[in-house]
């Protein structure tokens, strides 16, 4: 490769500076020394892109690859190059050459090994054949021609099946358009590609096919064979992720990789069917419906052989024939029903998908206007009206699952209105005339007319439901509309199209055609050269003039031949009309000004004139016409007035304009409120968290904790009501991640049990002993679901207990709370969902509350695909039962030992259920005891505990055991309370902060000094340059920049924070209110801690005030010196020692040293003594260390 080849190529080098003391722990020194030593990894790419997998270097870096690259450079804490390839020969040489190390995602072929070496997989692909079209489904393989991407392993696959007939493409999307073109019938492929190109270049042609012999591709990192070191660290790397043990998840996220994943999950199942049998209810127009030749039709349809074209499902229909289809699905007759209202779905025994769609309502009424009340909803399946949120106004409704009914109880005045399915009406307004009989009401704004739609399987399928989930969510909006395009009969949804209005225009004007031309083609003679009977002219003249369209017909030479009455009335007026002229209104209608084409369609507006055509829009067709025995050439022309569809688009088109501008408006308002709310709150809180660390005075204290808690409970409500309204905008979404399921859960539920205790009620915690520790689910979600459901447990309880019971299964989370409150009857539970409503108007004056917490918990737990169930006696209680959805991973302790005593039954249950071999398991004599105990057991204390046993942690004082971090930080903020609590914030973790009030001041210091900082903070919302500006222009200009984090801070939760935010390339997003730990959580996974200083404050010392600090200091000094004498002596009295050690630890609030001393209180073995007292002297000479060095500090002040 010549030199100048080699400047050419393109290089983008991610992350400038790292620190390699952190390297991932599973690595060995060798493997970090390695590492040290080489300043970055290159990364051989192709120059153009092969989208999803790789996005070229024409635009921002993306793609499947590009995800695994940073995520290892991410983990290893290394930076890397790319260099650009032509193609995959020049790739691969380059490769071998030496002048790149790596190249992701290349399979292994007998051809390749000769040369290069490979990691492990780091993913595995489907391969699926794509054929042209089904006809060739019964053809054997070997007498296909099959096309692949030249030096590919697909090629090589295809060339060791023995398939002699291979045409090699230079790129992907040339071996698919050589199929389509003709000149080859099939190629092998990975679903990921073939999904996201067909999906990008709407081919909706071909056949996907699965079969067992293709296996799955397996694509690792392919080295060259100099680069053994680095091939065995990015083993190890790969093995750490699966194992879930590197720093953060190196897969990649793409929507179409996830996909394909789900599918390889089936594939891994055992016995599972592809092909999945689905029914669906009968007369679903535009859903599914019959044809016109008689066939099976709609949308859901053609959408599910769009999923068939995506996975390796397939799925075949089986007809319903008026049986129930929910009955069907529970009896295991079908797998699937593809059209269910989410909202009524019993999740007892079914589960959804997520919403893919949603049928919209319309609202029509008659034009006689009836008015007795009553409305009518046409729902043909009994399932869509519950999803209905109709205003109170709705008093009188009547559910129908018949439009001819509906119709006629409207004419007879026994309803007033009617809600009917959109599509429906506009397919009714076309073929059935009723824009003479019915007028199409703009939608009542207090009511929601939209209901959503999923699919529902069996709760045993949920390998099934997270594979269609996947499925659809490479599907987007615009391919659903597509379809329904096809089957609609007026589009609504997004103003003018004139191409459907020239469709449906077409059609009805076919009618027309063909009613003439049958009449037309039976005459025996020409119309202008033969002379017509006078029965046969007189006849044809009269079936012409009862036609109100405008006809006429030509013949070649643009000559009128005949026309019926509309057109000569309304022609002539036109001519003979002086303030029309007639050739700029009128000529449309002449046959000399008509276009040459034999065939043509249009719609053509006449501009507003006193003229009786004028600013009308008629449909104009023209069409040839061959006399039948002549053989002459005539043209018959007809003018269709749509004036008044077309009138009603329009009407329609800035309906649809003013819901968009209202929709607007709305995520612009709940952006605005978010920020001028939630901003204020988090100052507050955040300024008296740190002024809490300061205060000595009990009653200042006091003050502070009766403010907080006053801050807290406005948050709260705030937080709700937001929280409200984006569930009502649908802009709420889940956060999915991975978390210590038992830290989450006891956490609250131990806050919750001291409120409880305060109020002198009894708290009970059943929790079932699981190995499920680690769960996939939205821990804040969660934690606001709890919170509600105990808060109003609690507050509505006087007396008696408040139960927990809990039950953690691989996929499901159950909790049930019963509480032995004043309960409600069955009209409040009703009304318990509805947002702004509480069971009685006294509970407001005596309670408070905004009565959107249980509103709020039923739309986070449908939101999570779960169900929730209240029951509740007045007088007596209440009980509420969730059932949520989690991936949970099992975990096995077999590997763990536990050296404590067993203190309990449920103790041992827990150990037990773990795998964990138990040294002392529970006898009779043993005392009950366990560290932190109530009257509950708490699990994930024992888990704290074990896990500390087994890395033999050093003992440490309590208190805040927080290390500072180490860094500059660039804080961006155009408010200045809001600069001032984030510099307190990160001085109080150790960081040095530097100001700026806006994006371009901060761009400013970005050019000059981008070096000095670790991390950006910003502010989202901003005068100047915003948050997402901002991070687009520094990752975009800022080079010296490039790898480090930018980190957005913003009071706006919602979805559309959270796209922008990700668009714009912030790499993490903290929400307001947080607090000094969540702050503090986030950083650390950026910056680096601060090695400990002895000289640093003692916590248990502020316990004191200033005076009686340094006594207390030199009292600790002498007493646990004097013990650490005592206990190295070889025959001391252990015991009393550490008893008495236990006393002094606990008075101090030195929790860890007191447990340690209770344990060599507690032993008696000798080589155990030894062990333990070796331990306690250690803690206590920290202790004392540390009390010296701040005597010494303050004696230097």
């Amino acid at each position: 490769m010549t030199l100048q080849r080699i400047l050419a190529l393109f290089a983008i080098i991610i992350g400038m500076v790292f620190n390699f003391t952190y390297a991932a722990d599973y690595l060995s020194d060798d493997d970090k020394a390695y590492l040290k030593n080489k300043s970055s990894i290159t990364i051989g790419a192709l120059t153009d892109s092969w989208l999803p997998y790789w996005g070229g270097f024409k635009g921002e870096l993306s793609g499947i690859h590009h995800d695994y690259a940073v995520g290892i450079a991410r983990e290893l804490n290394i930076p890397i190059l790319y260099r650009s390839y032509p193609n995959v020969l020049a790739l691969l040489e380059g490769a071998r050459k030496g002048e790149v190390d790596i190249v992701i995602g290349f399979g292994k072929t007998l051809e390749r090994e000769n040369d290069f070496i490979f990691t492990e997989p780091l993913y595995e692909n489907v391969r699926i054949i794509w054929l042209k079209d089904e006809s060739l489904l019964n053809k054997p393989l070997e007498s296909l021609t099959w096309s692949c991407v030249k030096n590919t392993s697909y090629c090589k696959l295809l060339e060791e099946y023995g398939y002699a007939n291979i045409i090699a493409a230079q790129s992907y999307g040339d071996s698919i358009e050589i199929i389509r073109n003709g000149e080859a019938d099939a190629t092998v492929s990975n679903l990921i590609s073939l999904n996201y190109y067909l999906s990008h270049h709407d081919i909706h042609e071909g056949k996907v096919v699965y079969d067992d012999f293709l296996g799955v591709q397996k694509n690792g990192i392919l080295l060259s064979k100099n680069n053994g070191k680095l091939k065995e660290i990015l083993d190890a790397v790969i093995a750490a992720n699966s194992r879930g043990e590197t720093s953060s998840n190196i897969n990649s996220e793409n929507s179409y990789f996830l996909n394909d994943q789900e599918n390889l999950k089936l594939l891994a199942k055992e016995n599972f069917n592809r092909i999945i049998k689905y029914t669906i209810e009968e007369d679903m127009y535009p859903m599914s419906y019959i044809n016109n030749k008689g066939q099976i039709d709609g949308y859901i349809h053609e959408l599910l052989n769009l999923l068939e074209s995506k996975t390796i499902l397939e799925f075949e229909y089986v007809p319903a024939n008026g049986r129930n289809i929910t009955e069907m699905l529970l009896d295991k007759e079908v797998d699937l029903l593809p059209v269910r209202n989410v909202e009524s779905i019993d999740f007892r025994d079914f589960i959804s998908t997520q919403p893919y769609v949603s049928i919209e309502f319309g609202f029509i009424e008659n034009k006689n206007k009836i008015n007795n009340g009553v409305t009518a909803i046409l729902d043909r399946t009994g399932g869509f009206y519950q999803g209905l949120s109709l205003s109170e106004d709705v008093k009188k409704v009547r559910i129908y699952d018949n439009l001819a009914e509906v119709l006629k109880d409207v004419e007879l005045g026994k309803i007033k209105n009617a809600f009917i399915n959109k599509d429906l009406i506009n397919k009714k307004l076309i073929n059935n005339g009723w824009s003479n009989e019915y007028v199409v009401l703009e939608n009542p704004s207090n009511i929601d007319l939209d209901v959503e739609i999923g699919m529902m399987v069996r709760k045993e399928s949920q390998i099934l439901k997270d594979m269609l989930d996947r499925a659809l969510s490479t599907v987007s909006e615009t391919d659903i509309e597509l379809l329904k395009y096809k089957h609609a009969r007026i589009n609504v949804h997004y103003g003018y199209d004139k191409q459907t209005v020239v469709t449906y225009g077409v059609l009805t004007a076919s009618l027309l055609l063909a009613v003439i031309f049958l009449t037309f083609s039976r005459l025996s003679i020409s119309l202008k050269k033969t002379k017509l009977s006078t029965e046969q002219l007189s006849w044809l003249t009269g079936l012409m003039d009862s036609i109100p369209s405008m006809i006429f017909i030509s013949d070649t030479k643009g000559e009128l031949i005949l026309s019926n009455k509309s057109y000569r009335e309304n022609y002539k007026a036109c001519n003979i009309n002086p303030n029309c002229p007639q050739r700029n209104t009128c000529s449309f209608a002449n046959p000399e000004y008509l276009p040459d084409e034999d065939n043509f369609s249009d719609v053509i507006h006449v501009p507003a004139t006193q003229c009786e055509m004028g600013g009308k829009h008629y449909l104009v067709t023209k069409k040839p016409v061959l006399h039948p025995k002549g053989g002459m050439n005539y043209y018959l022309t007809v003018f269709n007035d749509i004036t008044e569809l077309k009138n009603t688009e329009i009407a329609l088109r800035n309906s649809n304009e003013q819901a968009l501008e209202a929709v607007e408006a709305r995520n612009n308002f709940l952006a605005v409120i978010s920020h001028e709310l939630r901003t204020p709150i988090a100052a507050m809180l955040g300024l008296m968290e740190i002024l809490s660390s300061r205060l000595k005075s009990e009653e200042s204290r006091m003050l502070l904790t009766n403010a907080v808690s006053s801050a807290e409970r406005l948050k709260h409500h705030v937080n709700d009501i937001l929280d409200f309204s984006k569930i009502e905008a649908k802009q709420l979404q889940l956060d999915i991640n991975q978390h210590a399921l038992l830290d989450e859960l006891c956490s609250i539920l131990r806050s919750f049990e001291v409120s409880a205790k305060l109020k002198g009620l009894e708290f009970v915690l059943n929790c079932e002993p699981t190995n499920i520790l680690y769960a996939k689910f939205d821990a804040l979600r969660l934690n606001q679901i709890i919170n509600n459901i105990l808060s109003n447990a609690l507050k509505f309880t006087e007396q008696g207990h408040i139960t927990v019971d809990i039950k953690i299964t691989e996929i499901h989370l159950s909790i049930v709370i019963n509480d032995t409150g004043c309960g409600m009857s069955q009209k409040h539970i009703d009304s318990i969902f509805q947002p702004f409503v509480q069971a009685d108007k006294s509970i407001t004056r005596r309670y408070g509350g905004t009565g959107l917490g249980m509103s709020i918990v039923s739309n986070l737990v449908s939101l999570m695909g779960g169900g929730i169930l209240v029951d509740s006696e007045l007088g007596k209680g209440s009980s509420v039962a969730v059932d949520i959805p989690i991936e949970g991973e099992i975990f096995d302790g077999s590997h763990l030992v536990y050296n404590e005593p067993v203190t309990s039954n449920i103790e041992q249950q827990w150990l037990q259920r773990w795998g964990v071999l138990i040294t002392e398991p529970l006898e009779e004599y043993n005392a009950v005891y366990v560290v932190g105990s109530t009257d509950n057991y708490y699990p994930d204390l024992l888990m704290q505990q074990l896990v500390k046993d087994q890395n033999n942690s050093q003992p440490a004082v309590s208190g805040d055991q927080r290390q500072k971090l180490k860094g500059h930080i660039l804080v961006v903020d155009d408010e200045p309370i809001n600069r001032l609590l984030m510099k307190k914030q990160l001085t109080e973790l150790g960081v040095d902060v530097t100001l700026s009030v806006d994006g371009v001041e901060a761009m400013n210091i970005l050019h000059h000094r981008a070096c000095e900082f670790d991390l950006i903070i910003t502010d989202c919302h901003m005068p100047n340059m915003d948050g997402f500006e901002l991070t687009r222009t520094v990752k975009k200009e800022v080079i010296a920049f490039v790898g480090k984090p930018i980190i957005g801070c913003t009071a706006e939760d919602s979805r559309i924070a959270t796209e922008k935010a990700k668009a714009a390339g912030i790499d993490k997003i903290i929400y307001k209110p947080y607090s000094l730990s969540q702050l503090y959580q986030v950083l650390s996974g950026y910056l680096v801690v601060q090695e400990s200083e002895n000289k640093e404050l003692i916590n248990w010392l502020d316990e004191y005030n200033e005076e009686e600090r340094q006594e207390m200091a030199e009292v600790v000094v002498d007493s646990l010196c004097y013990d650490i004498e005592q206990l190295e002596q070889a025959d001391c009295d252990y015991k009393s020692i550490a008893h008495r050690v236990k006393g002094s630890a606990g008075a101090l609030n030195l929790t860890d040293l007191a447990l340690m001393a209770r344990k060599l209180e507690q032993v008696s073995d000798p080589k155990q003594v030894e062990e333990e007292k070796v331990r306690l002297i250690l803690a206590m000479k920290i202790v004392v260390e540390q009390a010296q060095a701040w005597l010494l500090a303050k004696g230097t002040e």
